[in-house]
């Protein structure tokens, strides 16, 4: 018996994004987001890349700026990471399990691996007892090997 493959879900980390990089996805998205086929889109593929322009300009105006430049920066980013969302959920509703689609309009898929891996080894580096010869509490530290 074969059993229906999941609907594709799209990754939306962009929200983490820094300010550069979130510049360089919404200009990609913008590009490749096809309306013709993702009808009913939020957010037209330009408008999207006039939000992505806005950011651009907003964020080159925070090098020598100060707090109202930051602001509107801000406002920015939160506008054109607004649109990618609504964007998305369309992209979700119209790929279903087409990941070569999904792939196509620049967004990126959420990972489906749940398989475990091992933890990293750790190990003790110091123990500290404040130079006292009396057993009270003690301080580890402790570091990852990988």
């Amino acid at each position: 018996m074969k059993t229906k493959q999941a609907n594709l879900r799209v990754l939306r980390d962009f929200y983490n994004y820094a300010g550069p990089k979130l510049v360089t996805f919404g200009y990609n998205v913008s590009a490749n987001l096809d309306p013709t086929v993702f009808l009913n889109l939020p957010v037209a593929p330009a408008d999207l890349k006039t939000l992505t322009d806005v950011l651009s300009a907003k964020l080159a105006a925070t090098i020598t700026g100060g707090s109202v430049e930051t602001a509107a920066k801000d406002k920015a980013f939160d506008a054109v990471t607004d649109a990618l969302n609504g964007n998305a959920n369309i992209v979700e509703n119209k790929v279903g399990t087409d990941m070569e689609m999904l792939l196509a309009t620049g967004y990126l898929p959420v990972s489906t691996n749940r398989s475990s891996s091992p933890l990293d080894d750790t190990s003790i580096v110091t123990l500290l007892n404040n130079g006292t010869t009396q057993v009270t509490g003690f301080t580890f530290l402790v570091q990852s090997m990988s």
